[in-house]
């Protein structure tokens, strides 16, 4: 069974914060995502994913800083980051995206990808992904 993607994508307006909850409508495991940040993004726009597992925020991408515990972002420009999730999850928990736009000019349009499947894959599967 191939993995369902859920696509969040979001028009960031100009210096505009977003805070975007998806419900995971299906008990499953997430593999992998992706964040795709277009041309002229850098400096500008800062996003975050992290999921609400059983009530519990568990921060995804970028892991929080080690020393100290502090949230980070991550801020690419023309770039498709990919990130592992390998999580168990279940139905009507949270995908959380964060996107922060200071650009004062121009709207980003931000894509955030994330790969559900019904059960854990084999590592093959996941490299046919890939």
């Amino acid at each position: 069974m191939p993995a369902d993607t859920i696509n969040i994508a979001q028009d960031a307006e100009s210096g505009q914060q977003y805070t975007i909850r998806r419900v995971v409508t299906k008990k499953g495991y997430l593999s992998s995502g992706f964040i795709h940040f277009p041309p002229g993004c850098f400096g500008f726009v800062d996003v975050r994913v992290s999921l609400e597992i059983s009530g519990t925020e568990v921060p995804i991408c970028p892991i929080p800083d080690l020393e100290t515990s502090t949230q980070q972002f991550v801020s690419i420009d023309d770039f498709t980051l990919p990130f592992p999730i390998d999580r168990d999850i279940g139905k009507d928990d949270l995908i959380i995206v964060e996107i922060r736009n200071g650009d004062a000019v121009n709207d980003h349009d931000i894509t955030v990808l994330a790969f559900w499947w019904h059960k854990k894959p084999s590592p093959q599967q996941i490299r046919e992904l890939i």
